[in-house]
C-alpha cells in the first residue's frame, strides 16, 4: 500500500503552488505594463477558474485592475472588465480601480474614468 504522505507528493504539491504564484505574478506584471496579448492568453487558459481574474498580487496587495488603473492601461482595464473582474474590489489599502485612476492623474474628463466609473 502506497504512503499518501510521501515527500514526493509534498514536493509535487509545492511545485504546483509555485507555478500558480508565478502565473499570478506574471499576470500582474502584464496588467501594469499593458501587455494585452499576454494577459489575454493567461485569462483564456484559466477561463474555468472564476476567481483567477480577481487575484491579488501577493507582494503589493493590489488587484490586476487596480494596478492597470494606476498605470493608465485602458486596454487592460477593458480586457479585465470584459473578463468580468470585480470592479469594486479594493486593493490592500482599500483603494478601488476608480480611486487609483483618480489618484494617478486621471480627471473626470478622461474617457478612462468613464470605462471604470
Amino acid at each position: 500500500m502506497a504512503d499518501t504522505n510521501s515527500p514526493k507528493k509534498e514536493i509535487k504539491h509545492a511545485s504546483a503552488n509555485a507555478v500558480k504564484i508565478n502565473v499570478y505574478d506574471s499576470a500582474h506584471e502584464y496588467a501594469k505594463a499593458g501587455r494585452v496579448e499576454a494577459l489575454t492568453e493567461l485569462l483564456e487558459s484559466h477561463q474555468d477558474d472564476d476567481t483567477f481574474v480577481d487575484h491579488f498580487h501577493t507582494k503589493s496587495g493590489t488587484t490586476w485592475l487596480t494596478s492597470a488603473a494606476a498605470e493608465g492601461q485602458i486596454d487592460i482595464v477593458n480586457l479585465l472588465l470584459e473578463s468580468e473582474c470585480s470592479i469594486d474590489l479594493p486593493d490592500g489599502k482599500g483603494n478601488t480601480a476608480l480611486i487609483q485612476a483618480a489618484c494617478h492623474g486621471y480627471d473626470g474628463k478622461s474617457p478612462f474614468l468613464n470605462v471604470i466609473g
